[in-house]
């Protein structure tokens, strides 16, 4: 590969991740998280009323204890 095109692709690179860093990234996935669309809060409300109790369940944390609860 020519040496022009090597720097042309490092610098789109280097910007995409300047643009796309890890806060970004975190902000966007917890903002996702916690909208939560009219769609699921009337699934979640029908399967309250349908067993008479919130049966939503706890997260696990995937690494640590076994059943350590992260929510």
């Amino acid at each position: 590969m020519p040496v022009e095109e090597k720097r042309s692709r490092m610098h789109l690179l280097r910007e995409v991740i300047r643009a796309n860093n890890v806060q970004v990234w975190a902000e966007s996935f917890l903002n996702a998280a916690l909208t939560v669309q009219p769609s699921v809060k009337e699934a979640q409300q029908s399967r309250r009323d349908s067993y008479g109790e919130d049966t939503d369940l706890a997260l696990i944390a995937s690494s640590g204890a076994p059943d350590q609860r992260i929510a």
